[in-house]
């Protein structure tokens, strides 16, 4: 019963991350035939005219809130502190328009000893380990993943 509320919302999760999807991908074609040069940014200014009416400069052309996230706000239209950055869902090393090749090295963390290994005097009722090349049994776990960049000075 577990799993299956288990896989129940990890569908969920991935039906709504594919029409999320597919709503930004729409929301970025629009945009890119309506204003292809902001479309291309990462990072957008706003843009203002007059309203003559309020007789009050007035924000204009806003970007998708599906692509963009506001930040900051402008008390008076030539502040610049106001911008729109576009957001990514993804990490954006996985992105290839911001970084085609991947930038960090990455390390598989283990815990256990691979020399040394003995079996023991209930080896017989365990499951069997598996060895290395050498022959010697092998109890070491993947713990984690390490990602960085690593730089060694001499």
């Amino acid at each position: 019963m577990e799993d299956h509320v288990a896989v129940n919302r990890k569908n969920n999760i991935e039906h709504a991350s594919r029409q999320i999807d597919a709503l930004r991908t729409r929301a970025q074609a629009e945009y890119e035939r309506k204003d292809p040069l902001n479309a291309a940014r990462i990072v957008v200014e706003p843009q203002f005219e007059m309203n003559e009416r309020l007789n009050i400069h007035v924000e204009v052309d806003e970007p998708p809130h599906e692509i963009f996230m506001a930040l900051g706000y402008n008390k008076d239209h030539e502040d610049g502190q106001k911008q729109y950055r576009k957001y990514f869902f993804n990490s954006l090393e996985e992105n290839k328009d911001i970084m085609p090749s991947k930038p960090f090295d990455t390390y598989n963390i283990k815990r256990g000893a691979v020399r040394g290994n003995k079996k023991g005097l209930f080896s017989v009722f365990k499951k069997k380990k598996p060895k290395t090349a050498d022959g010697e049994i092998d109890s070491s776990k993947s713990m984690g993943l390490f990602k960085g960049i690593v730089h060694v000075y001499t």
